[in-house]
């Protein structure tokens, strides 16, 4: 069972020039920013609990967010959901989701 929305993460080239943009409008406070080596991606966390959002910006370009950048360009990356049992809740998934 969905619990609740945990956070939604939106990619972009440069993650300083939208957190005005999300913390001024949207009120969301920046909590933190950091650098996630193994994926090459920075990470900036705007908001400090359920619906907060994550900046992705990629550190290379090779990288998978890099990727999906040059693919589909800037944008919704992902949501993530909070749930009771990630079994629980994949065996609910269709190919429709």
């Amino acid at each position: 069972m969905i619990r609740y929305l945990d956070h939604v993460a939106v990619a972009g080239r440069d993650a300083k020039t939208r957190v005005p943009l999300y913390r001024d409008v949207l009120g969301l406070p920046l909590v933190r920013t950091e650098e996630v080596p193994g994926e090459n991606v920075r990470v900036t966390i705007l908001g400090d609990g359920p619906g907060r959002l994550e900046l992705l910006e990629p550190t290379a370009p090779d990288s998978p967010v890099g990727r999906f950048l040059d693919q589909h360009g800037e944008g919704i990356h992902h949501l993530c959901y909070r749930v009771d049992s990630v079994g629980g809740a994949a065996s609910g998934m269709t190919d429709a989701v």
